[in-house]
């Protein structure tokens, strides 16, 4: 019987088995001819077609017309190429790692594509803000209010600080450049000692993650009503409020009702959205 074995054409009569030649080489574009002569009689089967033809000269006399293509790989050269593959892969994703790592050793972020310088000073006073506003809240909740500050900060071309520090944007910021929670006559200073690990955790997770759940959960929302989401999710929230009589006046709440795009994170009290529809 004569067929084809991965790598090796193999000739079996009887009980001998001989190995006649390799057929494959990736870089072989000329037929090869192979003249066999065996002492017995041979049966030629079908399977041998795959890798060329077979042509009876005469009773023990065969001769191998193979054409190598590249659709007839080795194992072993399909597994060099996998693990080749891999290799490369993960050269790609240690890079990766590694620039991140330096970034973040140097204070870099990189918000919405957006590479942007900022300091440890600036990252304490955003972790504070984000324990004012949402010390009470789930992970989620506080790294979406993290991701809209960080948003509306390269949507408007200011800083981290400058945002924090807007007139009118955040109550727990005073004029005094300080945080506090609670409200009038009794603040509570927030100091860096104050701010949890969960909302430290929060932050960071914000700051360095690749995804922004704000945008995921607007542009869901702006699907389900039928709106653009390039218009109402891309790029994530730049806003977000609670709606709390003692926080919001009755006329601001009413206001915001104009908004069509607008999403909670789980159960959280704070709403979030790029777009106000006035």
């Amino acid at each position: 019987m004569l067929f084809c074995r991965r790598k090796v054409c193999i000739v079996e009569g009887r009980s001998d088995i001989i190995i006649v030649e390799k057929l494959l080489h990736r870089s072989v574009k000329v037929k090869l001819l192979l003249c066999i002569t065996l002492p017995m009689p041979i049966t030629i089967t079908g399977d041998v077609a795959k890798a060329g033809n077979v042509v009876r000269t005469s009773r023990q006399q065969f001769l191998l017309e193979l054409e190598p293509s590249s659709k007839i790989i080795s194992k072993k050269q399909e597994n060099h190429n996998i693990r080749a593959e891999q290799e490369e892969e993960w050269k790609k994703i240690k890079q990766k790692v590694k620039e991140k790592e330096m970034e973040k050793a140097q204070w870099i972020l990189t918000i919405n594509k957006v590479k942007y310088q900022s300091s440890p000073e600036e990252i304490a006073l955003l972790k504070r803000v984000v324990y004012a506003e949402s010390r009470g809240s789930s992970t989620e909740e506080q790294m979406a209010t993290t991701e809209t500050i960080l948003n509306r900060a390269v949507t408007r071309n200011l800083t981290i600080t400058e945002v924090l520090k807007q007139k009118g944007q955040f109550q727990c910021v005073k004029s005094d450049g300080n945080v506090y929670t609670g409200l009038e006559p009794n603040l509570v200073l927030v100091t860096d000692e104050r701010v949890t690990e969960q909302v430290s955790n929060a932050v960071d997770e914000a700051i360095y993650g690749e995804n922004d759940i704000t945008e995921d959960l607007l542009r869901e929302e702006a699907l389900r009503l039928g709106l653009d989401p390039e218009i109402y999710a891309d790029g994530g929230a730049i806003y977000f409020y609670e709606p709390d009589p003692k926080i919001v006046s009755e006329k601001e709440l009413a206001s915001r009702a104009s908004i069509k795009v607008k999403v909670k994170i789980g159960e959280g009290e704070h709403f979030y959205y790029k777009v106000w529809d006035k």
